[in-house]
C-alpha cells in the first residue's frame, strides 16, 4: 500500500508539472512502444522530452508542405541522444584514390523505379540497428544484397555484425585522404567503403543466421564456412564535390540499389510523405536508395521522390522507408553515392 501511495503521489506531482492529457498521452506511447524506465527520475525526464519532441513535431508539421512529423518510437530521446545512438561520428570523406563511375545522366531512363518490387526480389525486408551508429555497416550491406541477388543469386541476408566486428579500429580498412584518414569505429560510426575494402580483403562476409547482430561492438568471429557473398571491387556514382542526381536514377536503374550517406539531423520524428524541409550536408546517416519517382503529397499534386531505405527498423517512417524530395539535392542524397560490384 505504501508503494501505491507514493506513486499516486509522484503521478500527482507530474500532473501537476504537465497536463493531465499529456502525461495521458505519454502513458498511452508509453504501452505501444513498450518503454519502461528504471526510475521514476529516469521516467520524468523521459515525459519532460516527450513535452518538447510534441512542440517540435508541430513546428515541423507547420514548416512542411508535403510530409508528416510526430510521436514515433524515438520521441523520448533529445536530438543529442538520437545523434549519438543512431547516426554516426565519422566524416564522409573521400578517399585520396577514389575512383568514380558516374553515368553521364542523359540516358532515357523510366519516369520511376522501385527496386522493392522486382521479381525475384532483391531487397530484404527493412532491419533495425538499434542504439549503434552502425548505420554505415547496414547500408554498405543492404547494397550488397541486393548487388549480389542481381548477378543471379539467390538474395540472402548478411551479416553487419561482421563487419562491426572485423573492422573495429583495424588499420587496413581506414580511408586515406589528405593526409589524414578515417578508420571504421563500429558503433561509433563508418563509412561505406570501409566496409566494402573488408569484404574483399577477408573474401566475403558470413551470412546474418551464422553472425547474428548484437548491437554492440564485439570480437571478430567470421566463419569462412558461413560466407554468403563476395565482393569484387566498388565505385563512386556521385560525389559531393560534383553531386548529379541523374547519374545516380541512372546508375540505380542499371546497376542496383546504392549506398549513400545524407543528413538525417531532422528525420528522428518523420511519420511518412515526401520530406521537403530544409537540411545541410552534414552527411552523419548511411542509407540505400531503392528507387525513385513521384508520390502524391497531402496537398494532392505528384512531388519527385527519391525512396530511401532506412535501418531504424519498420516502425519508422513509411514502413521503414522515407520519400526524400528529389531534384535539389535534399539533405545532400547525391554527395557520397557508392556501389559495390560483384564479378
Amino acid at each position: 500500500m505504501k508503494i501505491t501511495l507514493l506513486a499516486l503521489v509522484a503521478l500527482a506531482a507530474i500532473a501537476s508539472a504537465h497536463s493531465v492529457q499529456l502525461v495521458n498521452e505519454f502513458e498511452a506511447w508509453k504501452a505501444q512502444h513498450g518503454k519502461m524506465y528504471a526510475s521514476l527520475d529516469e521516467h520524468n525526464a523521459r515525459l519532460s522530452i516527450f513535452a518538447d519532441n510534441k512542440l517540435r513535431a508541430a513546428a515541423l508539421n507547420a514548416r512542411s508542405q508535403t510530409a508528416t512529423f510526430g510521436m514515433n518510437a524515438f520521441a523520448d530521446l533529445s536530438p543529442e541522444e538520437f545523434k549519438a545512438s543512431f547516426l554516426s561520428s565519422s566524416p564522409a570523406t573521400l578517399p585520396s584514390d577514389y575512383t568514380l563511375d558516374a553515368p553521364a545522366g542523359n540516358k532515357d531512363i523510366p519516369s520511376s523505379y522501385d527496386w522493392r518490387t522486382h521479381t525475384p526480389p532483391v531487397v530484404n525486408p527493412v532491419k533495425n540497428q538499434g542504439q549503434c551508429g552502425s548505420c554505415w555497416a547496414f547500408s554498405a550491406v543492404s547494397a550488397i544484397e541486393s548487388a549480389w541477388a542481381l548477378a543471379g543469386n539467390p538474395l540472402v541476408s548478411l551479416s553487419e555484425q561482421n563487419i562491426i566486428d572485423c573492422t573495429l579500429n583495424n588499420e587496413a580498412y581506414c580511408i586515406k585522404y589528405h593526409g589524414q584518414k578515417s578508420c571504421p569505429a563500429g558503433c561509433n560510426g563508418g563509412l561505406q567503403p570501409e566496409a566494402y575494402l573488408y569484404v574483399m580483403a577477408n573474401h566475403g562476409i558470413d551470412t546474418e543466421s551464422s553472425y547474428p547482430y548484437q548491437a554492440v561492438d564485439g570480437t571478430c568471429e567470421f566463419k569462412s564456412s558461413s560466407v554468403g557473398a563476395t565482393v569484387s571491387n566498388w565505385t563512386f556514382v556521385s560525389t559531393y564535390e560534383a553531386p548529379n542526381e541523374e547519374a545516380v536514377a541512372e546508375a540505380l536503374v542499371e546497376h542496383g540499389p546504392l549506398a549513400i550517406a545524407a543528413d538525417a539531423s531532422e528525420w528522428q520524428l518523420y511519420m511518412g510523405g515526401v520530406f521537403d524541409l530544409p537540411c545541410g550536408h552534414s552527411l552523419d546517416h548511411g542509407i540505400v536508395i531503392v528507387g525513385y519517382g513521384s508520390k502524391k503529397t497531402i496537398l494532392g499534386k505528384e512531388h519527385p521522390i527519391w525512396i530511401i531505405r532506412n535501418s531504424w527498423g519498420a516502425s519508422w517512417g513509411e514502413k521503414g522507408y522515407m520519400y526524400l524530395q528529389r531534384g535539389d539535392n535534399k539533405c545532400g542524397v547525391a554527395d557520397y553515392v557508392t556501389r559495390p560490384i560483384i564479378h
